[in-house]
């Protein structure tokens, strides 16, 4: 093997050198711009109620879009781990309270929040005044009650009690010479005693109140205790 040759291959292997140790480089820089290790967003916090600021152990935190879901622990915290979702909307449930549905977004937000919720008014039955003076739920009145809310009231738009009083059975509302008069199961409107807040409407007129002089404005609901336990 001649000199020539010899260098000729040196500089072959130096070239061949060269192109791996570029490519090893390549490899090198590839690597190094991946992340490490990639962590998992967290949305953490506590669950307080609206008033007493009081902690809600055994809240329901759902996150649709994830088909995630949590419970808040005895000190009312909770934990969501979201992925790689930096923002998602949490509906936060509870029995006693009402739902609140929460936007988080990681990217502005503090990873760690409060959210309050406010209490949940349950109406289980209406509540009515007897000739006892004593209020009581309606399903425990000892004689036959009907209540009427204003609600059910401005469905068919009466503006005063004769007109209100004439969606109730077993009642009939007649006008005479002293206004609009009602009778209960057939007694006289004169003998039928009517109260605003428990106390007796003075201002009768040949002996009976016109109820189309009460405007139902201030009015909350209406109730007829009807027979001689009224």
């Amino acid at each position: 093997m001649t000199l020539e040759r010899l260098l000729r291959g040196e500089v072959r292997n130096l070239r061949r050198t060269k192109t791996l140790a570029i490519a090893a480089l390549h490899v090198f820089l590839a690597a190094s711009l991946l992340p490490l290790s990639i962590e998992a967003a967290e949305f953490r916090g506590r669950v307080l109620e609206a008033e007493t600021q009081r902690p809600i152990p055994g809240a329901n935190l759902q996150v649709s879009q994830l088909s995630l879901g949590t419970s808040t622990d005895h000190d009312g915290r909770f934990l969501l781990e979201l992925g790689d979702r930096l923002r998602v909307r949490v509906q936060v449930t509870h029995i006693a309270y009402e739902t609140k549905l929460v936007d988080v977004d990681l990217n502005h937000d503090p990873a760690e929040v409060t959210i309050v919720l406010e209490e949940r008014v349950f109406i289980s039955d209406g509540t009515v005044v007897t000739a006892t003076r004593t209020p009581l739920l309606l399903k425990d009145v000892p004689v036959t009650t009907d209540v009427v809310t204003i609600a059910e009231v401005n469905a068919i738009g009466a503006t005063t009690v004769d007109e209100a009083l004439e969606l109730m059975t077993g009642i009939d509302v007649s006008q005479g010479f002293s206004g609009a008069g009602v009778s209960l199961r057939g007694v006289d409107p004169t003998r039928v005693l009517i109260l605003i807040d428990g106390e007796r409407i003075v201002g009768r007129v040949d002996g009976a109140i016109d109820l189309s002089q009460i405007s139902l404005e201030n009015v909350d609901r209406l109730a007829v205790i009807q027979g001689v336990g009224s």
